[in-house]
């Protein structure tokens, strides 16, 4: 008895470090966030404070730059899915029965994951350059050149494709790893009963990858719903607002605007519509998983 006891205690003063940093890291932010949202807080006057209650939370639902931003992030969010999750799925199948080269293709996909945001920024902006980029350099000849970061019909276009090529290698090492763990045995089985290529990936590998696929879904979702620095280098959420996302309008009220307790509030906001989506999507993966 007394043995178990010791046992527990020693656990839990293992656990006690990764608990304390873990309080001090997020749940300290966290509850700072909220008690900040419902103060009247200008960075201006840090000593000002003056307690709303929920007023702010009544401001953001009639704040149409908010509304619109939602409507940015949802857009933004939905490219970088719909591009980056088919072209992730068509190459792991690919990689996967390829059987000499694949391990230098793989290792030519991943460089630009390493890369930081703001770096990729950069380039990415000369590349774009209207007048010296390398983009409308090659465009030119077809007559496609094209001011593309400053129209605003293709700015956010622009920032999903910079998305893309810096965060698809990272879906893909997820997808990769599900993809693994697949035995090769049960596609052998499925061409002994004549199945194709397509009719493997669709009644094998797909069913089989749900929980790396909602993982690295759900990734992407974080991922991009928090992006600052593509917007920020790039575009700073023009022209105009088009490519302001929630992430980006919270960064304006707080250090253009300095209004810290207006930002906080859309931090919570968008913390509230994180986890939504993200228990949204479990679920989902969940319910179709019960179903097979």
């Amino acid at each position: 008895m007394r043995s178990k006891i010791a046992q527990k205690r020693t656990l839990w003063l293992m656990l006690l470090p990764c608990f304390l940093v873990l309080v001090v890291i997020i749940i300290v932010p966290l509850v700072n966030l909220f008690r900040y949202s419902l103060y009247n807080y200008k960075l201006a006057n840090p000593n000002g404070m003056i307690y709303r209650g929920l007023k702010n939370y009544q401001k953001v639902f009639r704040d149409k730059e908010f509304i619109n931003s939602l409507s940015v992030t949802g857009r933004y969010v939905l490219g970088v899915l719909i591009t980056q999750v088919p072209v992730a799925l068509l190459l792991i199948e690919t990689l996967s029965n390829i059987k000499r080269g694949s391990g230098l293709i793989k290792s030519l996909i991943m460089p630009p994951m390493v890369v930081p945001g703001v770096v990729a920024a950069v380039i990415w902006r000369l590349l774009y350059n209207p007048s010296t980029g390398l983009i409308n350099f090659f465009l030119s000849p077809l007559g496609l050149q094209h001011a593309w970061l400053a129209d605003p019909k293709t700015t956010l276009a622009s920032l999903v494709m910079v998305d893309f090529w810096q965060n698809t290698p990272f879906l893909i090492l997820v997808l990769l790893a599900g993809r693994s763990t697949i035995s090769d045995d049960l596609y052998e089985a499925g061409r002994i009963d004549g199945a194709n290529g397509f009719q493997l990936f669709r009644h094998i590998t797909l069913p089989l990858l749900q929980g790396s696929l909602m993982i690295g879904i759900l990734f992407r979702i974080i991922d991009s719903l928090k992006g600052f620095a593509h917007i920020s280098v790039m575009t700073s959420g023009g022209p105009g607002n088009v490519t302001t996302t929630i992430n980006y309008y919270a960064y304006k009220m707080a250090f253009n605007y300095t209004d810290i307790g207006y930002s906080s509030a859309l931090g919570v906001i968008m913390l509230l519509i994180t986890v939504m989506i993200a228990v949204i999507l479990v679920k989902g993966f969940s319910m179709g998983g019960s179903k097979k």
